[in-house]
Formats: structure tokens, C-alpha cells, sequence
């Protein structure tokens, strides 16, 4: 049943709130025009809820090798873009090495120092994993960039992709405003 995860209390189930995140994937894919890292992330969280659907653990190593599989069935192609081995590379990077760091953060430690570990610590596995792919792709490696990232990444999700998302499908009135904090953000 669908609602067997959390009884008849009337609460959304777990399964089709599995179902509605690969949904909305789905549709973040084709509102961001199909890249190989949404398709990626999109396919993740469809075998990942179809997987929970059928009462089975679900482990991101083994979701991303099926992602993987899927994508490369459909075209074979992608295995040799860019895109395909900068995004596949640093979910494996940070899947391998991350945990590996983050054992060196005291459980103690304050919330910054955790804070500031984790980042560093997914920046850093996400650097390695796809450090062969820049390397090959682009003849040249940047020492700055696990430090960059650290403080990119988490901006570009707190206001630049929010900006975006509002620019492309908020309503009409707000749109201008959306894409100039968009584009205020990515030039900060």
C-alpha cells in the first residue's frame, strides 16, 4: 500500500513522497535543458525511490553505478563528454573520500568547525574525483579551486539557482528582479 510506511494518520506517505522527489528531477531536467548532471542527479533519485518503493536499502554507490548504466545505455556517447565524467567523477570522489575526512572532525567540535570540515571535505573529494577528467579535459589544474568551491558552491545553491528558478518560472512581476539578484549573485 502506499501509505502503509506511516499508517492511516492521513500524513503524506514515504513512498509518494520518494516518487514526488523524482518527479520534481524530472522536472528540473527539462527546465535546465537535459545536462548530464541533472540527468545524472534525476536518474539517482528515481532508482533510489523506486528502490525504497520495494522495501530495499538504498546505498549511493551502487544508485550512482546503476545511473550510469542507464545513461549510457540510452547513449552511448556520453561516456566520453565532459560532462558526463566531471559529474560522475565528483559524486564518486566525494562518495569514497569524503567520509574518510570527515572522521577526522571531532563529533564535539562547534557547529563552524564542523561546518567548515564538511565543506571542505565534500570540496576536496569532489576536487580528486574529477582531478583526471580536468586534467585531461582542460591541460591544467587549479591548487585554489577546493577553496573556491567551498565557498561557490554553497552561494550558487543559497542564491544563485534560487534566483534562476524564479527568473525562468516565478510569476511575471518578479521575474526581472529574479534574473538581476541571479545575476548580481554569479558575478559576486
Amino acid at each position: 500500500s502506499w501509505t502503509s510506511d506511516v499508517g492511516s494518520s492521513g500524513v503524506v506517505s514515504v513512498r509518494l513522497a520518494w516518487m514526488a522527489a523524482a518527479v520534481t528531477g524530472w522536472a528540473y531536467v527539462l527546465s535546465a535543458g537535459s545536462p548530464v548532471s541533472a540527468e545524472r542527479a534525476a536518474w539517482m533519485m528515481t532508482l533510489s525511490a523506486l528502490a525504497r518503493c520495494m522495501g530495499a536499502r538504498v546505498s549511493a554507490e551502487p544508485i550512482l553505478a546503476m545511473a550510469a548504466i542507464v545513461m549510457v545505455a540510452a547513449d552511448p556517447g556520453v561516456v566520453g563528454s565532459p560532462s558526463f565524467q566531471l559529474s560522475f567523477g565528483a559524486l564518486l570522489g566525494i562518495l569514497r573520500l569524503t567520509p574518510r575526512w570527515l572522521r577526522w572532525i571531532p563529533p564535539d567540535a562547534p557547529w563552524w568547525v564542523r561546518y567548515l570540515g564538511s565543506s571542505l571535505a565534500v570540496t576536496a573529494g569532489a576536487s580528486l574525483g574529477t582531478l583526471p577528467a580536468v586534467a585531461w579535459w582542460f591541460q591544467q589544474v587549479s591548487p585554489a579551486s577546493p577553496v573556491t568551491n567551498a565557498v561557490a558552491m554553497p552561494w550558487t545553491a543559497a542564491a544563485v539557482v534560487p534566483s534562476a528558478l524564479c527568473a525562468v518560472h516565478g510569476p511575471e512581476a518578479w521575474r526581472g528582479t529574479c534574473a538581476e539578484l541571479g545575476t548580481h549573485a554569479v558575478q559576486w
